[in-house]
């Protein structure tokens, strides 16, 4: 029995449409309990894909999966890496801030004039300004770091 489409309808647009349609009847026809491995070789029969081939066909799709996870991966531990680092430059910026006001407060608590706590503040404020170019830096220093956070984190995983 064949199903006839309306005159001028066409349904199938894309490669997509097409694995979809077929997903779909080989689940249909797909005897009861069949598994995915026997599903994917009652399919390749039907459409007369040879066992060689369809062994080739898994090896380059399981490795390009994989180099899909590795790359996902690596975004999503480059996001994680540089959210962490954004965090530990906001935790400086606040130890400078308390730690400077306090010490501020201080130097003017007696006579009202700052008198040393510029002597705390420049050098650190310096550092602070160092710590925000290393946090956007780009270069072979923040990929060494990042790539050592990397190994440090999957070592501890394991």
């Amino acid at each position: 029995m064949q199903l006839e489409m309306p005159e001028g309808f066409e349904h199938l647009s894309s490669d997509e449409d097409v694995e979809e349609i077929l997903r779909l009847a080989v689940r249909r026809t797909s005897p009861e309990g069949a598994t995915l491995r026997d599903r994917l070789e009652m399919s390749a029969d039907e459409l007369g894909i040879s066992r060689q081939a369809l062994a080739e066909a898994e090896q380059q799709w399981a490795a390009k999966k994989r180099g899909e996870l590795d790359l996902a991966t690596e975004d999503a531990d480059r996001r994680l890496f540089r959210k962490m680092r954004f965090g530990d430059f906001v935790s400086h910026v606040g130890s400078y801030l308390a730690v400077n006001g306090f010490l501020v407060w201080l130097d003017m608590r007696g006579d009202g004039h700052l008198d040393w706590a510029y002597w705390v503040i420049l050098p650190w404020g310096i550092g602070m300004v160092c710590h925000l170019f290393a946090l956007f830096g780009h270069g072979q220093d923040a990929e060494r770091e990042f790539q050592r956070w990397r190994r440090k984190r999957y070592r501890k995983r394991d």
